[in-house]
């Protein structure tokens, strides 16, 4: 699914051209040591133009005068034009721009005017194209050019490199320049530019958009706004605009050699001997003159490609459906790969062949085993397409498979709307009932109702019940948090399932019963135990491609429980399962998962880096939940960096989807964000009253595990900085009573924790139990939680009059807190600080203050500078304030001038 947008500019976007632009601050910076020439080449619409504009706006930034002109073939015979662009708003030399003067002359006055511009501001001679500059001004900017030395001055160029254009040696002295190669923009770069145009578009739309376009940024641009021509892998189609640049090359070759050029265009990169197979006549010879015609390349590997992939689409293009039938029938026959094979037969088989589709079936699976399920789903549809109207229940088995592959390949939308038409068109029973279950498993609102009209269609059918119900089970577990009946459901599917000695969904019910038990506070390790045995024997299913599975929930227990590094281990390899197996259904989640590790290890740049992610690839997807899901790591991760907005956005978020669909499991979520938020703040009362509602539903929810949501643990924090002693007693016992009954290593730090803060609120001794949490968050690598523990613990030494050791502790504290990038807490850490230890902070800046520093002296305001660092106005505001007490200043103006002092 794509959505466009309609007023979005020609030009694609500057990205992927990190060491580009570093080069391009280079000049910047060393321009004042002597002339440079700098020439960005590449292919046409590789975004030349558009790095030496921004080259050319970096430079006048910081105050050089840039002579600028942009050169055209259409201009390039004209008499002076490049001239008159460059020096027509400068005093130029009488001689420069005089009609009837030998080129010699010209280049004197052009240098003598160079040199006297120069001595006033560095200069830059910015021309776009220089292979099309006219031939009065090519030679008289070469004359002046070549002796210049020691002046300030950056010659800036654009050039074409491909074969049709040939380097310019008329303007730019060869043996004094340098140059900027602009190759393809990576995947992810392409992505950005096809969004650019597009809001919405599928990961595997991208990929192909990536492979046609050679990373060209203006080609992807193109290609982007007309993505749904590329709903099938296996086709190629390209816009008229693309298409009809492309034809003239085609066009002057001869019929042989246009037809090696089809072959191997269909075929993709191929050694001389497969299309030889393929080619009538002399091959060699023919690839040999579409060679030296540019159409045709051969690599360091042997294989023959063609030039570039859009130029091969185009030829392919250019067939009709008759020829390019007969094109691809041909080559099935030529090809040994069974692969390679089932492409080329189902993009010649137009009327139903049973022995077709069997063939392109089991291709698609081959296919969505190796991790190329964009590729499985069109294989599969192809397979539907092909099978005969008469064998009824293998067309609605293939449509089931291709509903899944589409799915899990992140084109979720497509899916839906293919399983919503396959359960309209299906009579109720059996068959419908497996229909209404695979709907469900790619998107879950509404699934209640749904899976309860699936129930009562699937009759007496077993297997098909067990799988309804441990999927309603799954449903109420996960998404609806109705635990009990989420459970009881599973219990039921995993009973049909012993019965029955079904392997998979025995492992599925195994794996949602312990996922249950676990949230309740009844673990059942027998039945994890034995779902991750059957996982490991297993071929991956569909549930599992669409993100469920035992492995998961195992992986997010041990985070859960206190043994982070196994879950490192299993998290991450699920990770780069997912990424390897392309399946971009299940990747946000997975990214979730790593993004949550994160925050708990104290890596929170990396966490908000991977829940950024995460965002962006669900909603690629077009997968709203898994959107929403994100919605949670995002808030913390944010309220824990200082970003207010961005976590009350995501707090936002998960309330509205509590709204529209996932009831109270999302509304826990926003107010633990928010609650954290205040925490964060050093706003202990708003975040009680955040969290109260919180901690309310999770005992209606009956979940028992407190590290799942740790709403009580955070919620006894607030009370007993917020002085209520009975409370935060109270809370402190309910919490030492579910340790005591899991068990659990982080779940016993967090008891200790929560004891020392109700001690801390009742005047009692306080540091003995915050300083074992401590050390036992520490041990086992919850980094936030250690850092906020020993806050506490500062704050409990110093109450008890222990000032040396709460000044000692607190600086440590802040030093994790710096070292996390948890800015929040940093002020917290300097305010105790200063309370117990008044001028302890050394008068150095910390890295974010220095930042801080060199904007304000550059004259940049707090909501400018807020918006550079990603933090709130009021985050920068107690920067400046703690920056004001360090350094001894009194206002922005005395700041600035200390600032800019040298060291």
């Amino acid at each position: 699914m794509t959505v466009s947008r309609s007023s979005a500019p020609v030009d694609a976007p500057l990205v992927g051209r990190d060491p580009e632009l570093d080069r391009i601050d280079q000049t910047v910076r060393s321009i004042a040591e002597g002339t440079r020439f700098l020439v960005i080449r590449g292919e046409a619409g590789i975004g030349k133009t558009r790095l030496w504009a921004e080259a050319v706006d970096r430079h006048r930034r910081a105050g050089h005068r840039c002579l600028v002109t942009r050169c055209s073939e259409e201009e390039s015979r004209g008499p002076l034009v490049g001239l008159a662009e460059l020096f027509g708003d400068t005093d130029a030399g009488a001689g420069v721009l005089a009609p009837d003067i030998d080129r010699f002359e010209r280049g004197r006055a052009v240098l003598a005017t160079l040199r006297r511009l120069c001595r006033e501001s560095p200069v830059v001679v910015a021309i776009d194209d220089v292979n099309w500059l006219d031939p009065v001004s090519a030679p008289a900017l070469r004359s002046a050019l070549r002796r210049l030395d020691a002046e300030p001055v950056l010659v800036l160029a654009t050039e074409r490199s491909d074969a049709s254009t040939p380097p310019d040696d008329r303007t730019l002295p060869a043996d004094r320049r340098d140059e900027i190669f602009l190759g393809p923009l990576p995947l992810d770069a392409t992505r950005v530019v096809a969004t650019s145009v597009v809001d919405v578009i599928p990961r595997p739309t991208v990929a192909r958009i990536h492979a046609l376009s050679g990373g060209n940024p203006l080609y992807a641009a193109e290609l982007a706004r007309h993505a749904h021509r590329f709903g099938d892998s296996l086709e190629t189609s390209l816009p008229a605009t693309l298409a009809g640049a492309l034809t003239n090359r085609l066009s002057a070759v001869s019929d042989e050699v246009l037809d090696v050029v089809h072959v191997v265009a269909a075929l993709g990169p191929s050694s001389a001997g497969l299309i030889a197979r393929a080619v009538p006549g002399d091959a060699p010879a023919l690839i040999a003159r579409a060679v030296e015609s540019g159409l045709l390349t051969v690599g360091e590997d042997l294989l023959v490609r063609v030039s570039h992939p859009l130029l091969a689409s185009s030829a392919l293009a250019a067939l009709d459906p008759e020829q390019r039938r007969m094109l691809h029938g041909r080559l099935a026959g030529a090809v040994l790969d069974p692969d390679a094979r089932a492409r080329h037969v189902a993009l010649s088989c137009v009327e139903p062949d049973r022995a077709a589709a069997a063939e392109l079936q089991e291709a698609a699976t081959r296919a969505a085993r190796r991790g190329a399920v964009a590729v499985a789903a069109d294989l599969a549809w192809h397979s539907v397409r092909v099978t005969p109207p008469d064998d009824v229940e293998a067309r609605i088995r293939r449509v089931f498979a291709a509903i899944a592959h589409r799915a899990a390949a992140g084109e979720k939308a497509t899916a839906l709307i293919e399983g919503d038409r396959l359960v309209a068109m299906l009579p109720p029973g059996p068959i419908r009932a497996e229909a209404i279950a695979l709907r469900v498993g790619i998107d879950f609102d509404g699934g209640d109702e749904y899976l309860a009209q699936a129930l009562v269609e699937a009759g007496d059918d077993e297997p098909l019940r067990g799988r309804i119900l441990e999927l309603r089970g799954w449903l109420d577990v996960v998404h609806r948090a109705e635990l009990e009946k989420g459970m009881d459901q599973a219990s039921e599917a995993l009973a049909i399932a012993t019965r029955l000695g079904d392997v998979t969904l025995e492992m599925l019910a195994a794996g949602t019963v312990a996922a249950a038990g676990l949230l309740l506070g009844r673990p059942r390790d027998d039945l994890m135990d034995r779902a991750l045995e059957l996982a490991r024997r297993a071929e991956t299913g569909a549930g599992q491609r669409l993100g469920r599975g035992p492995v998961s929930t195992y992986g997010r227990h041990c985070l859960w429980c206190g043994r982070l590094d196994e879950a490192r281990t299993i998290l991450v390899d699920l990770h780069r399962a997912s990424v390897e197996a392309g399946l971009e259904f299940s990747r946000p989640y997975r990214i979730l998962d790593l993004a949550a590790l994160e925050i708990a290890s104290g890596n929170l740049a990396a966490a908000a880096e991977l829940a950024d992610e995460g965002v962006e690839a669900a909603a690629d997807a077009g997968n709203a939940q898994a959107v929403a899901w994100l919605g949670y790591p995002v808030g913390i991760v944010q309220s824990h960096l200082g970003d207010a907005p961005r976590a009350r956005d995501a707090a936002n978020l998960l309330r509205a989807r509590a709204a529209q669909q996932d009831g109270r499991s999302r509304l826990v979520m926003a107010h633990h964000v928010l609650g954290v938020l205040a925490l964060a703040s050093g706003a202990p009362s708003v975040a009680l009253t955040a969290l109260a509602p919180a901690l309310r539903m999770m005992r209606e929810i009956g979940v028992r595990l407190p590290s799942v949501v740790p709403v009580l643990p955070d919620a006894i924090e607030a009370v007993a900085l917020a002085g209520d002693r009975g409370l935060a007693g109270q809370l402190s016992a309910e919490l030492d009573e579910l340790a005591s009954d899991l068990h659990q290593p982080w779940i016993d730090a967090a008891a200790i924790r929560g004891r020392g803060m109700a001690a801390l609120v009742g005047r009692a001794d306080a540091a003995g139990p915050l300083a074992d949490a401590a050390r036992r968050f520490d041990e086992l690598g919850y980094r936030v939680d250690a850092a906020r523990t020993l806050l506490q613990l500062g704050r409990a030494l110093r109450r008890s009059g222990r000032r040396n050791a709460a000044a000692d502790t607190l600086a440590d504290a802040r030093r994790r807190f710096a070292g996390m990038g948890a800015e929040p807490w940093v002020m917290q850490a300097d305010a105790e600080l200063e309370r117990v230890a008044p001028g302890r902070e050394r008068a150095e800046l910390t890295p974010t203050e220095a930042r801080i520093a060199t904007m304000v002296a550059a004259g940049l305001r707090n909501r400018e500078i807020a918006a550079q660092l990603y933090v709130s106005v009021a985050t920068v505001e107690a920067h400046l304030t703690r920056m004001y007490r360090k350094l001894g200043v009194r206002s922005r103006t005395e700041l600035a001038t200390v600032a800019v002092q040298p060291s």
